[in-house]
């Protein structure tokens, strides 16, 4: 577990300017306690989040989100702090108003989100999870959720081992990820990794008689399809430049091996 220390800005505020804008205790002192980016060893059959801590007014919410017919009592400050989007709405639309309607979103998701930017609570990101994260990260522009999802993929790239019979799958799709919600740091870090892979290879295998995609190449897997160009010629670009490096050391092996 790591605690919020000092001044170290949390969504961008300091300590006094987070107790300020919410009631709740962003410095050294608070009893509030951060997990670290990744629970290792958790598992990844999570239950659907039913009840939450948001069902109830607290002594620090002065407003409600409208979720599938069910109300979360939230912090006007901390959704500010966490969201452009938010900010907008509460100068716009919702300035006088206490309640915010999310009439496209499930209740367990919006409790995920909130569950991860609540100073109170601060879940790691897992697995499971991670992909609805940064899709609503994304939505309600939260640059320190989308960071905190970052990080927790790059932790999944470290423990990624190439022998896995899934490995190219999570590889193209972490890929797709850092494509999509613009992560550049992930996306240098897997395209590195994926410049090890065969990119097209055969079309098929042969699997106990039967036909089917190769799995262990780049461009079979439907999410390839679904990234840029700009993306996919990164791959490209990277796939050739180790080639070439083979290509480069071969003629050194084969003399050594005379």
């Amino acid at each position: 577990m790591m605690s919020i220390r000092g001044n170290t800005p949390l969504f961008g505020l300091t300590s006094a300017q987070g107790q300020i804008a919410t009631g709740f205790n962003f410095g050294a002192s608070s009893n509030v306690k951060a997990e670290a980016v990744c629970s290792m060893g958790q598992s990844e059959a999570e239950q659907e989040i039913t009840t939450s801590v948001f069902d109830k007014p607290s002594s620090t919410s002065d407003m409600t989100l409208a979720v599938e017919g069910r109300q979360l009592h939230v912090n006007r400050g901390v959704l500010v702090a966490a969201s452009v989007v938010f900010e907008k709405m509460f100068e716009g639309e919702f300035k006088e108003k206490n309640e915010i309607p999310l009439p496209d979103k499930s209740y367990a998701d919006v409790v995920d989100m909130l569950l991860r930017i609540y100073p109170s609570e601060l879940k790691s990101i897992t697995r499971s999870k991670v992909d609805k994260l940064l899709g609503l990260a994304d939505e309600y522009k939260m640059t320190a959720l989308t960071q905190k999802c970052e990080r927790f993929l790059l932790y999944q790239c470290n423990v990624m081992t190439s022998s896995n019979s899934t490995y190219c799958k999570e590889l193209v799709h972490y890929i797709y990820l850092a494509d999509k919600y613009h992560l550049e740091v992930l996306l240098t870090r897997v395209t590195d990794m994926a410049s090890h892979l065969t990119f097209g290879g055969n079309d098929v295998k042969s699997v106990f008689g039967s036909q089917e995609l190769d799995a262990s190449a780049i461009v079979n897997h439907k999410e390839y399809l679904l990234m840029s160009e700009t993306t996919q010629l990164l791959l490209a670009v990277k796939r050739i430049a180790v080639l070439e490096n083979i290509c480069v050391r071969a003629p050194v092996v084969v003399k050594l091996a005379k």
